[in-house]
């Protein structure tokens, strides 16, 4: 896939600003007595528009007084936030491969505006600027992104979006673009493999020497389908002709195409590899990163039970089996096959 277009959030991505937030409500919350929560408890509250986190930490805070509060003490306090090390240098060097370069932020246009250039950006080097002030909807609604990709006049699988949260993220999937989260921001990197957030860097800096060795990990959304008989699992294997994993033991799977919802694939799918018309189980999501491809894999797995053990496999496959689940890890398989076969078979 050839990348045109990297968005980048603001707070905990361009700018070092998370400690200054934390530092900057903890006056607040002294001024006013009220319970100060964990460093951990507000790290997590950012991401969304600063009033809703403020609600988010107090659901029935005097948002009156509160917005008195803040502006009293923001009059007395200097914006002077700067950029993360070599994060001005790194955009400039993105910018000269002829990516396309964005902001998409929930800050306030006016603010976002005047920091950004007390901190030395130069805001005519981005192709696009979107703010909270030029949408509805806050994150996770996907609104910012898909508008700043409608300026950019691209798709939104053909872009990245660089952000350091949890809504971040959320947003980035809504939208259906590729999401790689800055560790040096909101979230450590524990917090986001909990999270199951698999695709981070440190910082921007990292970004460059990515791009230019073709090593960016690029987001799939697949289906993978789970087919029983009398208690025997379905197994084919994968011919020679697929681009990943040629001749190795696999279950059915495919790509979610715009417009389809999961189980429209996962049913389309089973049909035009196997022939069956199984019946549907359950479901659960799963995130897997995939180190040989450069790919994330989010996939939509899903349990069938099929009432025959007849059927006709396609191109895609030159064998099959029904095995005991028990006995997957015998096989030759895709990776970390055995672990998604005992996660969704368990009740």
């Amino acid at each position: 896939m050839k990348l045109k277009a990297i968005l980048f959030d603001v707070d905990g991505v361009l700018l070092d600003s998370i400690k200054y937030y934390i530092r900057y409500l903890k006056k607040i919350v002294k001024a006013m007595k009220l319970e100060m929560p964990s460093d951990k408890e507000i790290r997590f509250s950012f991401g969304m528009p600063w009033f809703e986190g403020v609600k988010k930490l107090w659901p029935h805070i005097d948002m009156k007084k509160f917005k008195k509060t803040d502006k009293k003490i923001s009059s007395k306090t200097l914006l002077n936030l700067k950029p993360f090390p070599n994060a001005i240098k790194s955009v400039h060097e993105i910018k000269k491969t002829g990516i396309k370069i964005g902001i998409v932020t929930m800050g306030n246009r006016e603010h976002v505006y005047k920091k950004m250039t007390r901190s030395g950006y130069d805001l005519e080097l981005f192709d696009c600027i979107v703010t909270r002030s030029d949408v509805k909807r806050s994150r996770p609604h996907p609104d910012a992104i898909l508008l700043a990709c409608k300026k950019l006049k691209i798709k939104p699988k053909d872009a990245l979006y660089v952000g350091d949260t949890l809504l971040d993220h959320e947003s980035a999937k809504r939208a259906d673009i590729n999401y790689v989260s800055v560790t040096c921001g909101t979230l450590t990197k524990n917090e986001l493999i909990e999270n199951k957030v698999l695709n981070f860097v440190k910082d921007v800096s990292e970004l460059p020497k990515l791009i230019k060795n073709k090593k960016l990990f690029f987001i799939k959304k697949t289906v993978s389908c789970y087919v029983l008989f009398n208690n025997k699992l379905l197994l084919l294997k994968r011919s020679n002709k697929v681009v990943t994993y040629p001749n190795k033991w696999s279950v059915i799977h495919g790509h979610i195409e715009d417009g389809e919802t999961p189980l429209q694939t996962a049913v389309k799918e089973i049909k035009e590899e196997t022939g069956l018309k199984p019946k549907l189980i359950k479901q659960r999501p799963s995130v897997f990163k995939d180190e040989k491809y450069n790919i994330i894999w989010e996939t939509c797995q899903f349990l069938f039970e099929s009432k025959t053990d007849k059927i006709k496999y396609d191109w895609e496959h030159d064998d099959y089996k029904w095995i005991d689940p028990k006995e997957v890890k015998k096989y030759d398989t895709i990776p970390n096959l055995w672990k998604s076969v005992d996660e969704i078979l368990k009740k």
